[in-house]
């Protein structure tokens, strides 16, 4: 893995040159060890040939990446072949932007906002500003249907000003899943996708999350994300994600060695909090699980999609009186902003309230709550899969058998 050790510019303009030190070091989560060093010089218009010059070089000084390197130049050089923006500052808020998307998401739009306003031609950060809507719907940050709305245009805006992207065509399948349900359009998109790009590691993750997982091809996704590993193991969203696929596989042991992986690299990352609470749940060890989930809570600053976490861990282990405060919490914020129907509806399945959780995911399904993306592999839906209801949200979401 390349670690960039120093970048500074030696005038104060947009055109000015940079001077980029680069250290390459084999990493990983347990140790890590100096290969080599170089310093690169460019005008900081050449900013985009200097990555390709960087990876050439690191592929050179570390045979046993080579081929791993060379595939990532190829999806460079798709890039390269159009620069993404004349404009440097566009470019480095747009970075800026991404380094956020994960770990603190509803801070990200405004660099994906200042990047196409200095640049409308700014392709990437249209499909940046897309992905940032893709996760605000996620977690609950606005309605998914107002969210996914405002994403499908970012994202068509993207394939306006470059219609070869092929991550924006991925994240077009990802708004088809999202908004329509429409299956047939995932998989097409997908499929542009990886045609288009073969070696694109982003194109890998969001056909995993969103065009294989949903349908229950979870060895297909997991198969998808180790790829991405193998080029950046640091990755700690994708390993999350990795984690989260052992999980609905019920391969409890893989998903708490993923999610401990994330945790020794950034103790707190937030989801990777949960993803140990859920499957401590499923495991029925709740004295682990519900710490987790609390621990996820506070470092999202109680965002709401994991309050509905927690309540169905917390009713899960009997504790009926805390599970009933946080859906009357719940309720109150709901007079005031939007909360998941997902939220609602897991702490009423694990009190065992069936007909109000059916009630509540119907209504998740119709808002297009992502939550109930993972409806075929979810294991607390075991037990309400032979009821008809299950059967109508399937074919509601067009995943019926």
């Amino acid at each position: 893995m390349a670690v960039v050790r120093a970048i500074t510019a030696r005038s104060s303009s947009e055109s000015a040159a940079i001077s980029v030190m680069i250290s390459s070091v084999m990493t990983s989560l347990k140790y890590q060890t100096h290969l080599f060093a170089q310093k690169y010089d460019a005008e900081m218009g050449d900013v985009f040939t200097l990555q390709n010059c960087i990876a050439q070089a690191i592929a050179t000084h570390i045979p046993s990446v080579a081929e791993r390197v060379r595939a990532r130049i190829a999806v460079l050089g798709h890039h390269l072949r159009r620069k993404p923006t004349e404009d440097v500052v566009a470019y480095n808020l747009y970075l800026q932007g991404r380094f956020r998307i994960y770990r603190d998401v509803a801070n990200a739009k405004q660099y994906f906002e200042q990047a196409v306003a200095r640049d409308p031609h700014f392709a990437l950060a249209y499909d940046a500003l897309g992905e940032y809507y893709f996760w605000a719907g996620m977690v609950g940050l606005a309605p998914p249907k107002e969210a996914f709305s405002a994403g499908l245009w970012a994202a068509l805006r993207a394939l306006e000003n470059d219609n070869t992207l092929a991550e924006t065509h991925a994240l077009l399948g990802q708004f088809r899943k999202a908004l329509d349900y429409n299956w047939s359009e995932v998989h097409r998109e997908m499929a542009l996708a990886r045609a288009l790009t073969p070696a694109s590691t982003v194109v890998r993750f969001r056909n995993a999350i969103s065009g294989l997982m949903p349908v229950g091809r979870l060895d297909e996704a997991v198969a998808e994300l180790e790829n991405v590993l193998d080029f950046d193991p640091l990755d700690l969203e994708v390993r999350r994600w990795l984690g989260l696929m052992h999980w609905w596989r019920r391969d409890y042991e893989r998903a708490m060695e993923q999610a401990r992986l994330v945790l020794a690299v950034d103790p707190d990352y937030p989801t990777a909090h949960v993803l140990v609470g859920v499957i401590r749940c499923a495991e029925h060890k709740f004295d682990e699980a519900i710490p987790a989930l609390r621990k996820c809570v506070d470092l999202s600053q109680g965002a709401p999609v994991w309050l509905g976490w927690l309540g169905l861990g917390v009713a899960q282990s009997g504790n009926v009186a805390e599970a009933r405060a946080l859906l009357a919490r719940l309720h109150a914020a709901a007079q005031q902003t939007y909360i998941p129907a997902s939220c609602f509806a897991w702490i009423h399945l694990g009190l065992g309230e069936i007909d109000e959780a059916f009630t509540w995911m119907n209504r998740a399904v119709d808002q297009r709550d992502p939550m109930m993306t993972p409806i075929k592999s979810y294991e607390f839906f075991d037990p309400i899969r032979s009821d008809p209801r299950f059967t109508a949200l399937l074919r509601k979401m067009n995943l019926e058998a």
